[in-house]
């Protein structure tokens, strides 16, 4: 086939665009209402990705294998574990457990999940404890508790787990902690430096051990002397936060919405204005060597029948958004969907819409 970069459409598709800002976002976060926030871990740039809810995620986990998950507590209901697809903005429903209000959670070794449960529910700010979570069978574990209320972050690194105590009012907390996998017992990392009440809601850490703190503010908390250094207020508080694993591909695609129905697209590693086509195919996975200008010999992850969607250009901070295309129920399980930088001829990874 003649491979052009026009406008062929699949009937029933199609697209319009809409270009926002954004750098390379290897962080993702979740807020309260349940928002997918992508954050750039240099500069604290948040770029909006989706709402797919439910609301009241307070925390979020990765495993060894790069899988998310958060804890959905609502009101009157069992709280449940979810599972999150950061690539298709999608939460679903794991297990049942036991505890009325968790607060945070984190993967320690052997992928044992840790989490934080607040034992007055969601009537107030109870003295915190520490417990296991099976994913298998939902039962919860209780290790003991670090004998603190304002706990609503925790990570893992290196046999050890961190939160910070914001405390309450009128009291200071204790800042930044460590907490003992094995009893639950928290220490004070450095008793000089106090914790300051609505600082940190999360926290995460990068591959090289440095620790990510997030709230209404992102930063890096020192985790020898629990000095944090702030690199920029966010637009959005977040209570989960978590490094997204490195992936080849220059872009980073993510594809929202459900099939059928109206799918929307969003990118980010790429320069500003440089300019984004949105490309995709139906059945083949490729891969497909573009044979002609712009582009040519650019290898695609996308089979023979790829077709153009638009093109767009890329924000002020390198993320470019593809907005309001239809599927039609005749392509769920064989849409595959591929950004191409047609100024860097770099492409991004594929998202397959089921």
């Amino acid at each position: 086939m003649s491979f052009r970069l026009t406008h062929r459409l699949l009937p029933a598709m199609a697209m319009m665009a809409l270009a926002t800002s954004g750098t390379t976002q290897d962080i993702i976060a979740v807020d309260y209402t349940g928002s997918l926030l992508p954050i750039d871990s240099a500069t604290g740039h948040m770029f909006f990705l989706d709402d797919p809810g439910p609301n009241t995620m307070n925390s979020l986990a990765k495993n060894s294998r790069g899988e998310l998950f958060t804890v959905i507590t609502i009101l009157g209901q069992p709280s449940v574990v979810y599972q999150i697809d950061p690539y298709r903005a999608m939460t679903s429903p794991v297990v049942q457990i036991p505890l009325g209000s968790v607060r945070a959670l984190a993967f320690g070794a052997g992928d044992l999940l840790y989490a934080l449960n607040d034992p007055l529910g969601t009537a107030g700010d109870g003295v915190d404890d520490l417990y296991t979570i099976d994913l298998t069978t939902g039962t919860a574990q209780y290790i003991g508790t670090p004998g603190l209320v304002g706990l609503y972050s925790l990570a893992y690194w290196n046999g050890v787990l961190y939160s910070y105590d914001e405390g309450g009012q009128p009291t200071s907390g204790e800042g930044l902690i460590t907490i003992d996998p094995a009893t639950g017992l928290g220490t004070d990392v450095n008793p000089a430096i106090p914790g300051v009440d609505g600082a940190v809601g999360t926290l995460c850490f990068s591959d090289l051990g440095v620790l990510y703190a997030g709230g209404g503010a992102f930063g890096i908390l020192d985790t020898t002397t629990g000095a944090h250094t702030m690199v920029s207020f966010l637009p959005v508080p977040v209570n989960g936060m978590e490094f997204l694993d490195p992936i080849s591909n220059p872009l980073r695609l993510s594809v929202t919405g459900q099939c059928p129905g109206v799918l929307a697209a969003a990118v980010d590693g790429a320069s500003p204005r440089d300019v984004i086509a949105w490309l995709y195919s139906v059945g083949s996975s490729g891969p497909f060597t573009i044979p002609s200008d712009p582009c040519a010999g650019t290898l695609l992850d996308l089979g023979a029948n790829v077709r153009l969607g638009t093109q767009t250009l890329a924000g002020e901070f390198g993320n470019a958004r593809a907005v309001g295309f239809t599927a039609p129920a005749a392509v769920c399980g064989q849409l595959r969907i591929q950004a191409l930088n047609l100024t860097t001829c770099e492409t991004s990874n594929v998202v397959f819409v089921e």
